[in-house]
């Protein structure tokens, strides 16, 4: 008796496509592949943008799924969890603020392992989400500043999310907590500094890294220099001494920014 196939992915990136047929075929999942019948329908079966759909047995859909997802290539976002965490996670999170203000302090243990865990999909939805909850921007700018206590692959996620916050607020926030952290949370955050948009604050933060007294903090605001700057490091060397360091970044300052 055949097996019956079932949809699992799409993709009109070629990349993609050979991606996904490669790691399918290392994992011994058998797979056909179709043109997307849709745009056949429309464009013809010879449609140029060359949308292929991938069906694999129906009983090894999960497990492809999940391969994919751990290979970051396809992840699903599912909706059932998405909405358990909102109701069971942050909108509880949520409420005890409003009940008990922001200043008392609260664990965020269980969102920051929600982040932590889950494939980069689920957690921009999950982000996406809160912000559209009152208080749902504070509740992330105070994540963030939780995630970089560990070596957490959501912050740069949680960045991204957080690009049009009050720029008083959180980029006060930013700078002051640079100057009470451990290097490697200093570190952390430069890592992550390029992804907001260009501010006082911002160049506030790069300088600070630029003069610190720890050669690590230094090469990573080095990093974050260079991909502000769009592959230019402006010649700046945190190994170079103290005097021609200053030098570059009395340059840097006449640069626009």
């Amino acid at each position: 008796m055949s097996a019956t196939y079932v949809k699992l992915t799409g993709s009109s990136n070629p990349v993609q496509q050979s991606l996904i047929e490669e790691i399918l075929k290392g994992e011994g999942i058998p797979f056909e592949v179709r043109e997307a019948a849709w745009l056949n329908t429309i464009l013809g079966p010879t449609n140029p943008l060359g949308t292929r759909e991938f069906f694999v047995p129906s009983d090894k859909l999960q497990e492809a799924k999940d391969i994919l997802c751990g290979h970051s290539v396809v992840c699903d976002v599912s909706e059932r969890m998405l909405k358990r965490s909102m109701d069971e996670i942050v909108r509880p999170l949520l409420q005890k603020r409003r009940e008990s203000g922001p200043t008392e302090e609260q664990s965020l243990e269980r969102l920051a392992y929600f982040a932590g865990i889950n494939n980069k999909e689920t957690v921009n939805a999950l982000f996406d989400a809160t912000l559209k909850e009152e208080g749902g921007e504070a509740l992330l700018e105070d994540l963030f500043f939780d995630l970089a206590q560990d070596d957490s692959g959501a912050l740069r996620i949680l960045a991204r999310h957080l690009r049009e916050a009050d720029a008083a607020r959180f980029g006060g926030r930013f700078n002051t907590t640079m100057t009470l952290v451990p290097n490697e949370v200093r570190i952390r955050l430069l890592d992550v500094l390029s992804e907001f948009p260009p501010s006082r604050w911002r160049l506030t933060a790069l300088l600070g890294g630029l003069r610190d007294g720890d050669a690590d903090v230094r090469a990573a605001a080095g990093e974050a220099l260079f991909s502000i700057r769009h592959g230019e490091d402006c010649g700046y060397d945190p190994d170079a001494p103290e005097e021609e360091r200053e030098q570059v970044i009395e340059r840097l300052l006449r640069l626009p920014w």
